[in-house]
């Protein structure tokens, strides 16, 4: 829905890659990282796992995936700032659900609590 600011968008994050240059091993890092995005392991990530290509090339005949990209060509991309962990951080504990014990309303309401302070 619209808000003060006009037309609601997607919010879009992305995980990357990162390589330490001091590495006694960075010709693997990188060999790992051209398999990781080239067109066939693409495809297989997509088809077998549901995640959307990062390869441009890769076709996407899963309509799921085709609606997520549609979306992200009107997103906003996440800040990548310290202060986006106040938020993010909350909703990274679910084993405290699944190994704890912990009631999922429970981790819920105190995620929610400390993601809007």
């Amino acid at each position: 829905p619209a808000g003060p600011g006009g037309a609601s968008n997607p919010l879009l994050g992305v995980d990357g890659f990162y390589f330490n240059p001091n590495s006694q091993n960075t010709e693997a890092a990188i060999e790992v990282a051209l398999y990781l995005t080239n067109t066939a392991a693409q495809q297989m990530m997509m088809d077998e796992a549901g995640h959307v290509p990062a390869n441009t090339t890769v076709e996407v005949t899963d309509p799921l995936i085709q609606g997520l990209l549609d979306a992200f060509s009107t997103a906003y991309f996440r800040p990548q700032v310290e202060a986006m962990g106040n938020y993010w951080g909350n909703f990274c504990g679910t084993d405290q659900v699944f190994d704890a014990g912990t009631p999922a309303a429970d981790w819920v309401a105190t995620a929610f609590e400390s993601a809007t302070k």
